[in-house]
């Protein structure tokens, strides 16, 4: 989706990055018996994070082999499946159809179009196994895509940002209920939701200078004029990343949990460190 979620390798054992890796893999190999070779382009770190939170939570039956794949052709690598890495590849898929809409609706990119045209009878197949899923996803990306046409072309209010981070939560929300009528959907909502609302706002400052440049929309350009911005864009961000880990502290983890504390605590801050040791560096340039 936008790749924030991703561990603090730095930070992790061995034995942790062996497991994260296998989980990785697990899901490119899923998504590799789906689609073929084409699947695995794209191989998503934000589903892999669903894939362990899920597979730690319910602890399905899982298949670890070794297996040489195109990118590592000489070694073998770990593989980790299960039913679940089979849900998420399809939420992977589900999520690539809708960036590459995204990508022809914002760019008229035509490989886009060409190729999402091209996943339309397996999005279908992926709809059919997952309606919950694929209709309330379907009606948030298509409320977000409205909303930032509506600022676009209008003038934006003061909970249009709220507004936006929220539907990406419910993105992340419904990525994370692989059960109906679960005891533990209400605390996986609330971590999807939370991490959903970080990656948009997240993404959104990332992109900032970019989107300017390129005169493109950008739902935080109207808070730039405030002179606590930086603040208030980290404190905003710390407050879902609390959420998210508070509810990741509240499920029933074990299997695989310093990882997820990995991510959740540390991981998903790495950009906002990489840009503003960058900014740093650019100050000191400039003076």
């Amino acid at each position: 989706m936008f790749g924030y979620i991703v561990p603090a390798f730095s930070a992790l054992s061995d034995e942790q990055k062996a497991s994260y890796r296998g989980y990785y893999c697990g899901l490119c190999d899923a998504l590799s018996v789906i689609t073929g070779r084409p699947g695995r382009l794209t191989l998503s770190n934000d589903l892999t994070f669903i894939y362990l939170l899920l597979d730690s939570l319910y602890e399905p039956e899982t298949d670890e082999k070794l297996l040489r794949c195109p990118v590592h052709p000489v070694k073998k690598q770990r593989v980790i499946t299960s039913a679940v890495s089979g849900y998420c590849a399809d939420m992977n898929l589900l999520l690539t159809r809708y960036k590459l809409a995204d990508q022809y609706e914002d760019d008229g990119s035509r490989i886009a179009r060409a190729i999402g045209r091209k996943m339309d009878d397996l999005i279908t197949e992926i709809t059919t196994r997952h309606p919950a899923q694929s209709a309330a996803i379907g009606n948030a990306v298509h409320e977000i895509n409205a909303l930032e046409k509506q600022i676009t072309a209008s003038r934006q209010k003061p909970d249009d940002l709220d507004r936006l981070c929220n539907l990406t939560g419910e993105i992340l929300a419904q990525l994370c209920l692989y059960k109906e009528d679960d005891p533990w959907t209400g605390l996986l909502r609330g971590l999807g939701s939370s991490l959903g609302r970080f990656i948009y706002l997240m993404d959104a400052y990332d992109d900032l200078k970019k989107d300017i440049s390129r005169k493109r929309f950008n739902p935080l350009i109207p808070y730039m004029s405030r002179p606590d911005f930086d603040t208030f864009t980290h404190d905003t961000l710390n407050m879902f990343a609390s959420e998210a880990a508070e509810c990741l502290e509240t499920l029933p983890l074990v299997k695989n949990l310093d990882i997820l504390r990995n991510i959740v605590y540390s991981g998903i801050w790495q950009r906002w460190a990489a840009l503003h040791s960058a900014a740093g560096k650019e100050k000191m340039h400039d003076e």
